[in-house]
């Protein structure tokens, strides 16, 4: 998760330099990036069942990459950073989910997870996460307790829940400060105004 968050955030730092600073459509579409794409991979990777989040995890990347590569976020930037990161990272979480399933449930999951992609596409930047866990399940007829079972290795792999949370609370600032931005980039407050008052907001935490 965490080289996801930092990966989405540095081509989106990398994509806000083309666009003037007052070019209040493109900035505001690099920013929404980076808020939904956080939020929605935090939502779907911070599961109680291990096998749950790395099923909404593979499920959401994938949505990403579809968005950018062939859906309707294809042309939305003028320069392919959300392209490539979205396809790397795709890759990423396919290689993560073959090292942790044994070899016949990772070869179903992928025909599923392409399956799923295709039928509940993101329409825009608001990434809507569609939950796949659930229809994964009864894709494969199985019951929750016996999903565990699927891993071929112990579900620590992915990662422990204190790790988790502290992940959680240093994202969170920063897409308190992105929705900041948004806000002021799209009203008449200064985006000075904003950061100075986050900064005073941090000093006091």
């Amino acid at each position: 998760a965490l080289q996801f968050f930092a990966q989405v955030e540095q081509a989106a730092d990398v994509l806000q330099e083309q666009y003037d600073p007052n070019d209040k459509v493109n900035q505001s579409y690099v920013l929404l990036w980076k808020i939904n794409a956080e939020e929605g991979l935090q939502a779907a990777a911070y599961q109680v069942s291990p096998m749950a989040a790395l099923i909404d995890t593979w499920v959401f990347t994938h949505q990403m990459n579809q968005f950018y590569a062939t859906g309707a976020g294809r042309d939305i930037f003028a320069t392919d950073e959300a392209k490539q990161v979205s396809a790397h990272l795709a890759n990423e979480v396919d290689q993560l989910a073959q090292s942790l399933l044994k070899k016949e449930v990772y070869d179903k999951t992928k025909l599923f997870v392409a399956d799923f992609v295709r039928q509940y596409p993101f329409a825009d930047l608001s990434m809507i996460r569609t939950p796949a866990y659930r229809a994964w399940l009864e894709a494969n007829q199985i019951s929750e307790e016996d999903a565990v079972t699927t891993l071929g290795t112990m579900p620590e792999a992915l990662g422990d829940v204190s790790d988790r949370l502290s992940l959680v609370s240093e994202q969170t600032p920063k897409i308190m400060t992105w929705k900041a931005q948004l806000l002021a980039l799209n009203s008449s407050a200064s985006i000075e105004k904003v950061n100075a008052a986050l900064n005073s907001l941090q000093i006091t935490a």
